[in-house]
């Protein structure tokens, strides 16, 4: 969707000077002795919560002192021009190393507190026991850690929200906070190892003495195992129950290639295998085009998702956390490079047995195990299959479109698929249950993987998603992201998942959620420190982005939208009792500062409805978004007017990437850099930056002010 400007501001950075080495002749600046801690319970929190050492931070104070001494290449002229430019932007690129690196050193000392060892190995500990079958050692670990947990997030939510604390004291709360948060959810379960497990696995390999796949056990299943009977070699014999053999599943057993031999004397029926299995193929996906009206309704929304790799930090950042996201960036490279790699990627997946369609005995296709669960897989050959922001084939015959659709559906499809695969092992070896035979929990896991990659369930709607798509630009992101707030997989606004959902599902969601905001808020802080200021008013549209000159960095993967919308249209509330201040109702200009009080009543003051047209304008069709465009007095959703026609007073590039309808076909990257090279006021290593990050799924807005 072309970048919708709002109506914003930007406050100055403020200039900063590092101290850290002092000038020539001047005396080094002595440091302050901190108070010693009074009291009992003052003087025990240091006591577990202090470094045991300090030599990172010393290292990496020392490493950090070198980097930022002042040289020739760095130090200003007063001369004027590019040389002072670049030298301010050396100097600045210097400082924020320096910092970083103490900010590094402090971190890793931090890590050295007792109670920090302490949580460590007992979360360690918690999983080595529960994969060891010691489920009581396993569950009293994973409780100790749960205990020692607490403390180090209330000490983390300490530094964050005190007003005193400096960023690199904020900077290590948040990862207090996180890595507490994930001791806290962490509990393994012990899968307990007995004589009677080892009795029945190794029952189901011998039958009559003939050895049989692991999976096999009674041929009364015949139809449930019919890959694994299809394997079997010539001569293998079973045995089975009579209450077990029906006429129907003997009538596949036959099909199959097995043979009848009447009863052993326990009354059990023989059963011979005599002929191969028929060979059946399997069918590919069909090739399925849409229909011209519907090329025609997605070829904007397709163009303007294109020429870049956004699927990491846009879909795939709620599953950041895992393995799989960073396995699944070389392949997507890969996707980028060639056709014949993207079709690799996509059969790799395919051919695992777990997402392997097969035929039963009667030559019927069965769904796998990933589709009967519910996975959501997708595919460029079927216009039906395809994710849904690049749904037009029509828009592949533009150069470069197909590269990036390959790159986008290869990552998100491998992302789901290790991810899903990954769960229902650790899911089946902590818990000890078979994740295979447990259709509720694979459909939990595989909603969770679907919400978290930004295809969420569109719930009671779901049959008209066709019809939702032609409207809004992205109906099933939408729906991911309202669910990971708000639903459990099953029904849209439902807060099942926080509730009543599996445990262990349940805290997948909030790991999450907690690898989001520790994600963003680790590079909102080393924005910070690079000179950026970010906006704390929930208020603005600008709240929590990074800002440098007039360009913004969201980091949040779409999340923020809905925080400040949901801020906007709730009741005006008093929080400050708990230092929130008042919050509801309210809204401020990111180009003016100005706060306006939505429930108040006047002529050309914006209120709640206003807030609310305009958020779903936001989320509308390319084309629905024009239309409404013109009915709105042919004004963009910024305010600016409409640009229709040809201007002459401007150059063929100027015509062509402000001209209101040429927008609705133009890459979003595109116009993202084309406004990063027309800005002044941003400088040039951000603009860099920006452009980089936007290439891979993090948004960033670049507009200047209206004072």
């Amino acid at each position: 969707m072309p970048q919708q400007k709002p109506v914003d501001d930007w406050e100055d950075v403020d200039d900063w000077q590092d101290v850290s080495t002092p000038a020539p002749n001047t005396p080094a600046v002595q440091p302050v002795e901190e108070p010693e801690p009074s009291g009992f319970f003052s003087r025990a929190w240091h006591a577990v919560s202090d470094p045991l050492t300090d030599a990172p931070s010393r290292f990496a104070r020392s490493i950090g002192d070198y980097i930022d001494q002042p040289s020739l290449a760095t130090s200003p002229t007063g001369e004027g021009g590019i040389g002072d430019y670049l030298r301010e932007r050396a100097a600045m690129v210097k400082g924020f190393g320096a910092g970083a690196m103490q900010g590094v050193g402090d971190l890793v000392s931090g890590f050295t507190s007792p109670l920090n060892i302490a949580t460590t190995l007992a979360t360690g500990g918690a999983s080595t026991a529960a994969k060891a079958g010691l489920p009581q050692i396993a569950r009293g670990l994973s409780l100790g850690s749960k205990a020692l947990a607490a403390p180090v997030i209330l000490h983390g939510a300490g530094n964050v929200l005190s007003p005193e604390s400096t960023l690199a004291e904020r900077g290590q709360g948040l990862v207090e906070m996180a890595g507490g948060g994930a001791a806290a959810l962490h509990t393994p379960s012990a899968k307990p190892v007995t004589a009677g497990t080892v009795a029945a696995e190794t029952a189901a390999k011998e039958v009559k003495g003939t050895t049989v796949p692991k999976a096999v056990t009674e041929a009364g299943d015949i139809v449930d195992k019919f890959a694994e009977y299809r394997k079997v070699p010539v001569g293998t014999k079973y045995t089975v129950k009579p209450e077990n053999m029906t006429r129907r599943k003997m009538a596949d057993a036959i099909k199959l290639g097995f043979e009848y031999e009447g009863l052993n004397d326990d009354g059990r029926i023989m059963l011979k295998k005599t002929k191969p299995s028929p060979d059946v193929k399997m069918p590919e996906t069909p090739e399925m085009e849409a229909s011209a009206w519907a090329e025609a309704a997605n070829l904007p929304r397709t163009l303007m998702a294109s020429m870049d790799m956004s699927a990491p930090l846009r879909q795939g950042l709620g599953l950041i956390h895992k393995k799989a996201f960073w396995t699944s960036l070389p392949d997507m490279v890969k996707a980028w490079g060639s056709e014949e790699a993207y079709r690799g990627i996509m059969d790799s997946i395919t051919d695992d047995p777990i997402f392997k369609k097969t035929v039963n005995a009667r030559g019927e296709i069965q769904p796998s195990f990933a589709e009967k669960s519910g996975l959501q897989l997708t595919d460029l050959r079927n216009m039906t299959r395809r994710e849904e922001s690049i749904m037009s084939q029509w828009a592949e015959q533009v150069p470069g479109v197909r590269r990036s659709n390959r790159a986008y559906t290869a990552f998100l499809n491998k992302l789901r698929a290790d991810t899903f695969k990954q769960m229902t092992n650790d899911f089946g070896s902590y818990s000890g249950m078979d994740v295979k035979n447990n259709l509720a929990l694979s459909k939990s896991i595989a909603d969770f993987v679907n919400t978290a990659s930004g295809r969420g369930s569109l719930g009671a709607a779901e049959p008209a998603a066709k019809v939702l798509s032609s409207l809004l630009f992205s109906p099933r992101l939408i729906a991911s992201r309202l669910g990971m707030m708000a639903k459990g997989g099953q029904a849209v606004f439902s807060p099942e998942t926080y509730m009543v959902s599996n445990p262990s599902v349940r805290r997948e969601y909030l790991k999450s959620l907690f690898a989001i905001a520790a994600t963003a808020g680790t590079f909102t802080q080393l924005m910070r420190m690079a000179g950026a200021s970010v906006e704390t008013d929930p208020a603005s549209s600008d709240f929590g982005k990074p800002k440098i000159g007039n360009t913004r960095i969201d980091p949040y993967g779409g999340f923020q939208q809905y925080i400040v919308a949901a801020q906007r249209m709730m009741p005006e509330m008093d929080l400050s009792p708990i230092g929130l201040g008042e919050i509801g109702g309210k809204m401020k200009s990111t180009t003016t500062d100005k706060e306006y009080n939505l429930g108040d009543s006047g002529f050309g003051r914006s209120n709640r409805a206003d807030v609310l047209f305009r958020f779903l304008r936001s989320k509308t069709n390319p084309i629905i978004n024009f239309g409404w465009g013109l009915l709105a007095g042919k004004k963009e959703l910024s305010g600016k007017q409409m640009q229709l026609g040809y201007n002459p007073d401007q150059g063929m590039v100027e015509n062509l990437f402000q001209n209101s309808m040429a927008q609705r076909f133009l890459p979003m990257l595109s116009q993202d850099i084309y406004d990063l090279i027309n800005d002044e006021e941003t400088p040039a290593p951000a603009k860099g930056l920006a452009a980089f990050l936007a290439s891979l799924g993090m948004g960033s807005q670049t507009y200047g002010n209206e004072r």
